[in-house]
């Protein structure tokens, strides 16, 4: 897979709902860190009023630091679950609930309209 690094505004500019994904996928789709804390979740969409917070690693062996930012951001009303997505073979889940998915599982999950719970 190739992926062009896009800038925050590029993202949130982009046409999500060409061939990337389907027009439902989400409503906002946003970049989440307290103002605390150096913590950080890469993307954060909201369909309706719930929340779902996503990790993307570029790592192949997965390590609980992966899951900081999505411990934090637990505590948020809303958010319905949070996910890694790594480069790894092995979808795991957090004793805390956090899933982790290698990246053709979230691609297919995202194809297939399964994002969600």
């Amino acid at each position: 897979f190739f992926f062009k690094q896009k800038t925050a505004y590029e993202i949130y500019q982009c046409d999500w709902s060409s061939d990337v994904c389907s027009p439902d996928l989400f409503d906002e789709i946003h970049y989440w860190s307290p103002a605390e804390g150096r913590l950080e979740v890469d993307l954060l969409l909201r369909r309706d009023r719930e929340l779902l917070a996503i990790e993307v690693k570029s790592q192949s062996r997965f390590s609980g630091s992966f899951t900081r930012g999505l411990h934090a951001i637990g505590e948020l009303p809303g958010v319905v679950r949070r996910i890694v997505v790594y480069r790894g073979n092995r979808k795991l889940k957090t004793p805390e609930g956090i899933e982790v998915w290698p990246l053709p599982t979230f691609l297919r999950s995202i194809e297939n309209a399964r994002l969600w719970p």
